[in-house]
């Protein structure tokens, strides 16, 4: 597991480059959330579950704008001062924010009644590495297969980075220096 800088000039937005992928899982989802085959495939297997309503060119038309709005924000909110990120990435869950210290919390970017997701686990204030992302279509993540493995990957990576000591904005900083000398 590699962990990479979204933006070279801010501390804002990271994201994980897994093992046997060829980029960073943003680029991986963004790429996936373009390609109107993956869409086709994703809807035909989730018909069920999709909102009633959409049928396969609204559903395509709905995930391209959601994909297209979400990136914009995200490459907007890392590259300012003032940055709004610790307001969309929200808690994963409830307990979550009750529960854990803000370090190395769990959470999930979306728009309102979006179908998109974008999971993260927050290093300290404005500060996050992407884990993965998925179209959303059940209402809690262990309903399917897709969203749990992202469950899996938000685990994964907040328990690596526990590990590592990376519970601040400095430690994580003096983690990554570290193991790009590796």
């Amino acid at each position: 597991m590699e962990i990479r800088r979204i933006l070279s000039n801010s501390h804002r937005l990271y994201a994980v480059k897994y093992a046997g992928y060829a980029s960073d899982i943003l680029s991986t989802v963004i790429s996936n959330w373009l390609d109107l085959a993956y869409l086709k495939e994703f809807f035909d297997s989730n018909f069920h579950q999709v909102p009633s309503g959409l049928d396969l060119q609204r559903f395509t038309t709905q995930v391209l704008q959601e994909q297209a709005e979400l990136v914009d924000f995200l490459f907007r909110q890392s590259e300012v001062d003032d940055s709004q990120l610790d307001r969309f990435f929200v808690p994963l869950n409830n307990q979550e924010f009750i529960l854990k210290p803000i370090a190395l919390r769990k959470g999930k970017a979306r728009k309102r009644k979006s179908l998109l997701r974008i999971y993260a686990v927050r290093i300290d204030v404005n500060c996050f590495v992407i884990t993965g992302g998925a179209i959303k279509v059940t209402q809690a993540m262990q309903e399917a297969s897709h969203t749990r493995k992202e469950l899996a990957r938000l685990r994964l990576v907040a328990d690596y980075l526990k590990d590592h000591g990376a519970y601040d904005l400095d430690l994580f900083l003096s983690f990554l220096e570290l193991d790009e000398d590796d």
